[in-house]
């Protein structure tokens, strides 16, 4: 039966722009919203409540504004890229033969791909040959053709007639709808650009594998809330299992716990941390780990706030 008094509600809780061109086109029927003009079921995207106006207007007027904080924090770190990869399963299983210095410079590669297409341009939207890859990356002329060896035999980056093409399946830049399909069953978070290559040009040539520390941690970080978790994937808060220092050294290979401590503690960004290790029981190898979301962040923006207080 068609509540007449329900599409009410639904109209009255658009926002007042997006009403304006979408005059009375939904109908509902026993609590199911549908677009007249496509016949899709779009419960989804509206919600039939019965709040008061004012409290509508303070949720909607909340959700805008984490928007915007959102987007701010983009516009911030120079955007981003989709870094993806395989939940709880290190990267090195999906790059053999890869170690942290390689993981770092790909992850700088990453950052230089064109929106929508993943071709290498510079900024200008020139494209980035071999040549000036290796220009980019600052390599010797040896280290770098062992390295791109690797590249292309692991499939990371595709020699095509049209140029150098980055594997969308680790990074894509574009609309996340327009991803491929192959990317599915991956999970994925929004690398900062900018944040990346100034942290590459920070670290240097024989600090640059500091840098491959965080893209060997991305398996394990919670997409709301930027810890490290044995449940990464759980979007309850109260329900996450974060993972010791103790237990992320041995995942990556660490054998002395207080080393890789004073490792994670020496990479910085302009003056902030970008692993903030919090203590838990007065344990060196039960302390916690947090990511800045400068670097790498995933969450629609409710953590957002509190996070970058941490990391001031």
């Amino acid at each position: 039966m068609r509540d007449f008094a329900a599409e009410e509600r639904a109209y009255k809780d658009i926002h007042q722009e997006a009403r304006k061109s979408r005059k009375r086109n939904l109908t509902v029927i026993d609590g199911t919203i549908v677009d007249n003009e496509t016949g899709e079921v779009v419960n989804d995207r509206y919600e039939l409540v019965t709040k008061a106006p004012d409290e509508v207007r303070r949720k909607w007027a909340e959700g805008q504004r984490v928007k915007q904080e959102l987007a701010d924090h983009h516009d911030q770190n120079g955007g981003f890229v989709f870094a993806y990869y395989e939940s709880c399963k290190a990267v090195t299983e999906r790059l053999p033969g890869f170690n942290q210095p390689d993981l770092a410079r790909l992850m700088l590669i990453g950052t230089y791909v064109n929106f929508g297409t993943n071709h290498l341009t510079h900024p200008n939207g020139r494209a980035i040959d071999k040549k000036a890859l290796a220009e980019i990356l600052g390599m010797s002329r040896n280290k770098f053709s062992e390295f791109y060896k690797r590249l292309v035999e692991g499939g990371a980056v595709i020699e095509a007639p049209t140029g150098l093409i980055v594997n969308a399946e680790l990074f894509y830049r574009g609309y996340e709808s327009d991803a491929p399909k192959s990317v599915d069953h991956l999970q994925h978070t929004r690398m900062y650009r900018k944040t990346v290559r100034e942290l590459y040009e920070m670290l240097g040539s024989r600090s640059v594998k500091k840098l491959g520390i965080v893209y060997s941690v991305l398996p394990y970080v919670n997409f709301k809330v930027n810890t490290v978790c044995r449940n990464p994937q759980n979007s309850n808060e109260d329900e996450l299992d974060a993972m010791t220092i103790g237990e992320l050294a041995d995942i990556l290979g660490y054998e002395h716990v207080g080393f890789f401590a004073k490792t994670l503690k020496s990479i910085k960004h302009n003056g902030q941390s970008v692993f903030k290790l919090v203590e838990d029981d007065g344990d060196a190898r039960s302390k916690y780990i947090i990511v800045n979301p400068n670097v790498v962040y995933a969450g629609n923006g409710d953590s957002l706030k509190g996070l970058k207080v941490l990391f001031r």
